[in-house]
């Protein structure tokens, strides 16, 4: 079960593109949108996004520029520009910072799925099987960002909002990857803190 961020300033494009998808065939359980640089990076600092797909050009920062703090903190994200440039510059750019793809608006459905599937086939763990991976590199931030605000006050609630899952299904796989319950969990992380 994957999440996307759609990053386009045009909101007729955020919604054809969202259109565009087939959320079952690829496992993507949501869909984000941001009509900025600064939105996307709020959202990518809230919720495990590992599939982007984001224009170039736009209004208060780039798509290059965005792929370029992603890159910078190390957060695992296959990236696919849209554009209706289609200037060697951004290709060459968008190559150096690793980018999955680069499509030419209007994009059509054919392409963007063939690119979002090759995205997928590309993120870390995700080859075998999709939904187990999938699970693990959630837990794993999960267990990291309770490692990092421990001392604060978190629930259920709180993570299942972070990481945009139901607490319910939160528990069951936490205590499937960790062997204990969250609670047990974070007691053991502000006790080893202590």
């Amino acid at each position: 079960m994957l999440s996307l961020l759609i990053v386009d300033d045009e909101e007729l494009e955020l919604e054809i593109i969202q259109n565009m998808i087939d959320r079952k065939k690829l496992g993507i359980f949501n869909i984000f949108t941001a009509k900025n640089i600064a939105c996307a990076k709020k959202i990518l600092t809230q919720y495990y996004t590992p599939l982007i797909l984001c224009d170039i050009e736009m209004p208060g920062g780039s798509g290059l520029e965005l792929a370029e703090w992603i890159r910078s903190r190390n957060i695992e994200a296959e990236i696919i520009f849209l554009t209706g440039y289609a200037w060697f510059s951004y290709a060459r750019s968008a190559l150096k910072l690793g980018v999955r793809d680069y499509l030419l608006k209007p994009v059509e459905r054919e392409p963007l799925m063939e690119a979002l599937e090759k995205a997928i086939g590309h993120l870390p763990d995700y080859e075998d099987d999709p939904v187990q991976m999938n699970t693990d590199q959630l837990v794993k931030k999960i267990t990291e960002y309770i490692q990092d605000n421990c001392e604060k006050e978190i629930g259920r609630k709180t993570i299942s909002k972070i990481f945009y899952i139901h607490p319910d299904y939160f528990s069951h796989i936490f205590k499937e990857q960790t062997g204990c319950s969250f609670i047990d969990y974070l007691i053991q992380v502000r006790m080893e803190k202590a």
